[in-house]
């Protein structure tokens, strides 16, 4: 049996069970709600308290102790995806913090893998990056209570790949908005496979605040698939961990969405077995996700494990190289010293070539080598001004030319603004309006038409009910440049 536990914000599920990467089957499951300061969005703010309601609560229900998973989602940790050669494992976790170089002091940094497949069928690299110490707080406080982690796991990861194992999905666009407390994680699914996914934390009180947020995320989402696949858009969304005012709410408001798109539950299939009502399920997805973790997927727990044994075998390696290296250092001052010494000798033979060379002679030679030093130096800098100049010849520039071809772009239907020009990135940024949705794909298309342009990153829009028009931003890239994006 397994025991899979999810920790995150104030909120810990439990499910006992057994489980495979493409089913698991639940026996029995627990759930408790921490009490304020002890863990915050994944992040142990009070660890002596956090323990001490953990501790209480295994005994009073008598978990088990044995083959526990810890499931955790938090933004200590970050997940990227990345295409990299085919390469042994080893080769393959040396070039993990190459893809991490934002993140500093990196070695306190923690580098985890899993292979996925791609959108093209083509496998990609899942790396996460943790740091050390937020990972071996849970081993600690774990360990303190007489468990031994088997597993620390990402909850988003878990989650697509249950999912995944859903008949339901196949051949579908479709959403699935699962909401843990205020944490809301959506996830877009496209031919069976999640192609794109993102949290976000929810400030709202009333149920119709949460409809609110989540309709404003499935049209986001929705005009994300249109242009990935304009012929394909979003048909159906499914909510979990959703209370039956707020899914009212939604269904309420539904009109609201872009296009025809379907709201209910989410339903289990028959291959993840809960002994609980529908209505419960949602918030023990991601525990149930924990039984169905991949034995070879990502396991913070054994990258820690994996740490302290190299710092282990590096100290006892320098135990072991002590005696030789007192040893290579004593010959080495011996080797200077004679070094030294011979660099005196050395010092008197030039003295004494100095005596023998004519005055006239050293003075030619000291002009040569002045004008070949100045030579060398005017080199340099007919080198510097040329690649300065064709730098300059490269450089993407703002002028009026360009504003009006995007004047012209824009038409009788779209207004906007220069809201900033980043000259080292060569990036223009644009806020716009417009009455009407078609209007602003209109814009862009027309936009990604013009040679002046490189790209042009689009993230949707949004409604501004005050003035009664769709808001939105776009950045350009001028063409010619060598920003790195």
């Amino acid at each position: 049996m397994i025991t899979s536990v999810y920790l995150s914000n104030n909120t810990v599920c439990v499910v006992l069970g057994t489980g495979s990467s493409k089913r698991a089957r639940v026996n029995r499951a627990w759930h408790l709600t921490l009490k304020e300061g002890g863990l915050i969005n994944g992040i142990v703010t009070d660890e002596e308290k956090l323990k001490s309601q953990l501790k209480r609560f295994w005994m009073e229900n008598g978990i088990p102790r044995k083959n526990v998973r810890l499931v955790l989602e938090s933004s200590r940790l970050i997940s990227r995806q990345v295409e990299l050669p085919k390469m042994k494992k080893k080769q393959l976790r040396q070039l993990l913090p190459g893809e991490f170089t934002d993140i500093e002091q990196q070695q306190e940094i923690l580098y985890e893998y899993v292979l996925v497949p791609g959108e093209a069928g083509k496998p990609r690299v899942k790396a996460v990056a943790a740091e050390r110490q937020y990972v071996e707080t849970f081993l600690r406080i774990f360990r303190e209570m007489e468990i031994v982690l088997k597993s620390i796991t990402v909850g988003r990861n878990v989650l697509v790949q249950m999912l995944e194992t859903m008949k339901g999905i196949r051949g579908r666009e479709l959403v699935f908005q699962v909401l843990d407390g205020d944490m809301m994680t959506s996830l877009l699914c496209s031919g069976g496979r999640v192609v794109y996914s993102t949290q976000k934390r929810i400030f709202a009180e009333e149920p119709k605040e949460y409809a609110g947020e989540i309709l404003r995320s499935v049209n986001r989402l929705w005009q994300f698939q249109m242009t990935r696949q304009k012929e394909r858009p979003i048909t159906k969304v499914f909510l979990a961990g959703v209370s039956e005012e707020t899914a009212a709410a939604c269904r309420e408001r539904s009109g609201e969405l872009n296009g025809t798109i379907e709201l209910s539950a989410l339903s289990l299939e028959k291959n993840i077995r809960f002994p609980k009502c529908p209505g419960e399920v949602g918030g023990y997805l991601f525990a149930v996700g924990g039984l169905m973790a991949k034995k070879d997927g990502i396991n913070l727990a054994k990258a820690a494990r994996r740490r302290a044994q190299e710092k282990k075998d590096a100290s006892r390696f320098w135990g072991m190289a002590r005696l030789p290296l007192i040893l290579l250092a004593g010959l080495s001052l011996i080797w200077g010293a004679l070094v030294f010494r011979n660099q005196l000798r050395q010092q008197e033979l030039e003295e004494l070539q100095g005596f023998l060379q004519g005055e006239e002679n050293v003075a030619l030679a000291g002009q040569a080598e002045a004008m070949e030093e100045e030579s060398r130096e005017l080199e340099k800098k007919i080198a510097s001004v040329e690649a300065m100049n064709e730098s300059l010849r490269s450089y993407p520039g703002m002028n009026r030319d360009t504003e009006q071809a995007l004047r012209d772009c824009a038409g009788e239907g779209v207004e906007f603004e220069i809201n900033g020009y980043d000259g080292d990135r060569g990036v223009l940024e644009l806020d716009g309006s417009a009455k009407e949705v078609s209007s602003i794909s209109g814009f862009v298309d027309r936009m990604q038409e013009l040679d002046i342009l490189e790209a042009v990153d689009y993230s949707g829009y949004e409604y501004d009910f005050g003035k009664e028009s769709y808001r939105f931003q776009v950045e350009c890239k001028l063409a010619g440049g060598e920003a790195e994006e």
